[in-house]
């Protein structure tokens, strides 16, 4: 069975997604004229002009936060040391260009999901690939089969595995025993699900700024440096370019 989805895995990792996510990426790019940076500052003032929210309802601000917390993974920690330790500092370099080119992919995905979201004629609204996938496309089974996929994906493979990376991470380096982690994950995911948006917002916030300024504060003076090998490392001799 692994040798089996080790295979797949090859298959699907090398040959197939990467070219397919790649190319769709340049083609929405070259299709939207670069909407990723000609409207980047006007996403910012949007997203910080847009904070005020109704009752039961989330601002854009907090739809963002929301969001990065469910990007925010093991691939972004475990996944770029892995790939910093395999490729070198480039890897990196590499990254970022497919993060600017994933961004216009992003943005059609997300135009498609308002375009085609369904009015539940009570002032929400629902949507999502799945819908598009069946209005668009007219094809239901493969909206329903990626509902089906993105359920069990989410609900159960995701979690585990980012839990686990967590708490295995925090146990090596501290006394506290992975299952007082695991419970630990396990309330505050309860709050979350049982309590609603009242604790999702705080928890994605919270989460957000520990990830970008509180796990860092005494190595800001390396980021000089490391920004020159990240952006110099993409070059096969790379270490000519940062001692030159």
């Amino acid at each position: 069975m692994s040798g089996m989805i080790n295979a797949i895995t090859s298959v699907l990792w090398g040959y197939i997604l990467i070219y397919l996510l790649l190319g769709a990426g340049v083609y929405f790019t070259l299709r939207s004229r670069f909407v990723q940076i000609r409207h980047f500052i006007h996403a910012w003032k949007i997203m910080f002009a847009s904070r005020r929210t109704a009752k039961n309802e989330i601002s854009s601000f907090q739809a963002l936060c929301t969001s990065l917390a469910a990007h925010v993974g093991a691939g972004n920690l475990a996944g770029v040391a892995i790939a910093i330790y395999i490729g070198g500092p480039g890897a990196v370099f590499w990254m970022w260009v497919v993060a600017l080119l994933g961004m216009s992919s992003s943005y059609i995905e997300n135009t498609l999901a308002q375009l085609y979201k369904t009015n539940n004629n009570d002032g929400t609204f629902r949507g999502g690939p799945a819908y598009y996938i069946q209005k668009a496309l007219g094809l239901r089974w493969l909206g329903m089969l990626f509902s089906s996929l993105l359920l069990i994906t989410f609900g159960f493979v995701f979690n585990m595995v980012h839990a686990n990376s967590v708490a295995a991470s925090v146990s090596v380096h501290s006394d506290i025993s992975i299952e007082y982690i695991g419970l630990f994950f396990a309330l505050i995911t309860s709050l979350i699900i049982f309590k609603g948006h009242s604790y999702h917002h705080p928890v994605c916030r919270d989460r957000c700024a520990i990830y970008g300024t509180g796990l860092f504060p005494d190595r800001y003076c390396r980021c000089p440096d490391a920004f020159g090998r990240y952006s110099c490392g993409f070059f096969p001799d790379y270490q000519s370019c940062l001692w030159s």
